[in-house]
């Protein structure tokens, strides 16, 4: 709530890539019909659906749909703190893990849009601690339930069919009778089933030109072996550091592990291998892109974007050094304590953990085609999988102390990215609105990659337009109008102008 209150999210805008979701959430609300728009990838059924009930209680807007949202983001948050208890933390632990979740820089500033991020994350946490839940107790309720979730995971996002892969794999290893086997295959068949339904019911409504493509993507790279290699290195190396980036608040909470050759090796080998990496390509974080934008949070497409403040190089050399080293610990912890795991009391949750990271992640590498955002959800598998592990046990005050400021600052950096965020979009749509009041037609005017979305129902805009929004000066355009809104991070204020092009184009 304090965060809300912060950030202060109003606004009838579109963020990313929400004004396509929100705009089948508005047909179904308004006309009865369903139908994705044509840029949507994703299944999204379970998250229309989701929008769908708030428009009915408030009315469709992008506020309701934010709403909707930051319910779930809060439902994220209570779902990662039961998984991390079921997968063994105490409750200082997997409130510290819960936080770390809801505060991680791709996952709190997708809780304020209607993307399908933080919905999938929230039904997909909590169709886990459901598995657990059944692996513990064998209640019917609670195999019922996961499979819901499961299925409800997928119709947001289809890479929530790798939840089902991992819940399957650990209800398999289940000592019992051929009915815990008939469970197991179930938390798969039926999200599979589900999602191939869905598919042949969008085929018979209208499918979106867009959905499908991920697949496509990886189905393509695996015909050529050459380029399959390159692009499994450089995803793999970026999500390597990501998840270092994203983990690092918990790495001083590790326990120690004791001298441990062969994970020293391995933890060694990780950080030699990600040092070259980043040294051959003269790469620094963020690698993907798309959220963490240097110095703030949630892409900003609009015209001269290179006038969004910037952090000093050194400071992303640190963070890539922090995110190298926090990665090796982690692979250090998996080395020195897995073997240990597979005949232990914790063996179920670190089987569903880690196979359902595994199988979430190895085709996003194989694809290629990968942003930030999608490594925010294996954040939580990995906080359970090194909590199975044993890994997060009593620790020093002072490395307490140094894990909660590292919270602190992160969450800093999130609420004031995150405000500083709405106070640019207030501003270019208070821009956009002024310029179509003043009877310019949307096909003659270029506000970014969210107004030509929402206003043009398509990503493609004039090549050059007779108005334009931008940070800063364009060639061949005159300044007309400017709109200053504040900011905390960078030069305050920020100003957006609406330029006029000078002449008819050649």
């Amino acid at each position: 709530m304090l965060a809300i209150v912060l950030v202060y999210p109003s606004g009838e805008f579109p963020i990313n890539d929400d004004w396509s979701y929100a705009d089948t959430v508005r047909r179904l609300v308004e006309h009865g019909e369903w139908r994705l728009n044509a840029w949507t990838s994703m299944t999204l059924a379970t998250q229309v659906l989701w929008g769908w009930l708030f428009s009915q209680l408030m009315g469709f807007s992008f506020t309701t749909l934010r709403v909707s949202t930051l319910v779930l983001a809060w439902a994220a948050t209570l779902g990662s703190y039961s998984l991390l208890r079921l997968s063994g933390a105490v409750p200082t632990m997997a409130c510290a893990g819960a936080v770390i979740v809801a505060l991680c820089p791709v996952v709190f500033p997708l809780a304020f849009t209607f993307m399908t991020d933080v919905p999938a994350l929230a039904f997909g946490v909590w169709a886990l601690v459901c598995v657990l839940r059944y692996a513990n107790e064998r209640r019917p309720a609670d195999l019922a339930a996961a499979i819901v979730l499961l299925v409800a995971t997928a119709l947001v996002r289809q890479t929530g069919i790798a939840l089902a892969v991992g819940a399957m794999a650990a209800l398999l290893v289940l000592p019992g009778p051929r009915r815990e086997r008939m469970a197991a295959l179930a938390c798969l068949v039926v999200p599979a089933a589900a999602l191939f339904a869905y598919g042949q019911f969008l085929r018979t409504t209208g499918t979106p030109s867009e959905f499908g493509s991920r697949e496509a993507q990886v189905l393509l790279m695996a015909s050529d072996a050459h380029r399959l290699a390159g692009t499994i290195l450089h995803s793999a190396a970026g999500t390597y550091f990501y998840l270092g980036l994203f983990v690092l608040p918990a790495v001083p909470l590790l326990a120690r592990t004791g001298r441990d050759r062969l994970a020293a090796a391995a933890a060694f080998a990780g950080l030699a291998g990600s040092t070259a990496y980043v040294m051959k390509y003269g790469l620094l974080m963020p690698l993907f892109g798309n959220v963490l934008h240097d110095i703030g949070l949630s892409p900003i497409l609009v015209a001269r974007a290179d006038l969004w403040p910037h952090a000093p190089a050194g400071i992303w050399m640190a963070v890539t050094i922090a995110a190298a080293l926090a990665a090796a610990a982690i692979v250090h912890q998996v080395v020195a304590r897995g073997a240990s795991v597979w005949d232990g009391p914790q063996r179920t949750p670190a089987i569903l953990a880690g196979v359902s990271c595994v199988a979430y992640m190895a085709p996003l590498c194989v694809a290629g085609f990968i942003f930030d955002r999608y490594v925010g959800p294996a954040l939580v598998l990995v906080l359970a999988f090194l909590t199975s592990l044993g890994s997060f046990r009593a620790v020093s005050r002072t490395a307490a102390g140094i894990s909660f400021a590292l919270i602190g600052a992160l969450a800093a950096f999130d609420l004031a990215a995150t405000r500083d965020l709405f106070s640019f979009n207030r501003a270019r749509w208070q821009a956009t609105n002024a310029v179509l009041q003043a009877g310019v037609p949307a096909e003659d005017f270029q506000g970014g990659f969210e107004v030509t979305g929402a206003l043009r129902n398509t990503i493609i805009g004039a090549e050059y337009p007779r108005l334009l929004i931008s940070l800063g000066d364009e060639p061949g355009y005159l300044r007309v109008s400017s709109y200053e809104f504040p900011r905390v991070i960078g030069s305050n204020p920020g100003v957006v102008y609406v330029l006029q092009r000078k002449a008819e184009p050649r």
